[in-house]
């Protein structure tokens, strides 16, 4: 670890990696990784809703619509953009623009399911 002392800012600490670390890291992202286990406490929630009325899940849902349009907002924001520029490394910026482009699909795509939903209830008879 190194400090870096600053004028204007907080000193800052800069850390560094191992040759030992680097071959364990090495070893890491070349091994074959579990599927992730995504649990969505929305679903949960919203499997239960059985117990309220029609227009409090579609509250709920408009809720939850807010939320992922925030997240969504913020993978296509310019700070991002202009986060993921500053990195040297082109392959980091490729990697941390695929990671981008990975939320946003999946974020559209919960959005839509969620427009879909609200659409089924309120269709329901």
């Amino acid at each position: 670890m190194q400090i870096i002392y600053q004028d204007e800012k907080p000193n800052k600490k800069l850390y560094s990696i191992t040759s030992i670390g680097k071959e364990e890291l090495k070893r890491w992202l070349n091994s074959s990784l579990d599927i992730p286990n995504h649990r969505n406490q929305f679903l949960v929630q919203f499997f239960f809703s059985d117990f309220i009325d029609n227009l409090s899940i579609i509250k709920n849902l408009e809720h939850y619509r807010s939320i992922m349009l925030e997240r969504l907002s913020f993978l296509k924001s310019d700070l991002l953009k202009k986060r993921i520029k500053n990195e040297k490394n082109e392959k980091k910026q490729q990697l941390f623009n695929l990671i981008a482009e990975n939320g946003i699909w999946a974020l559209e795509n919960e959005i839509k399911w969620i427009d879909y939903a609200i659409k089924n209830i309120q269709n329901e008879k």
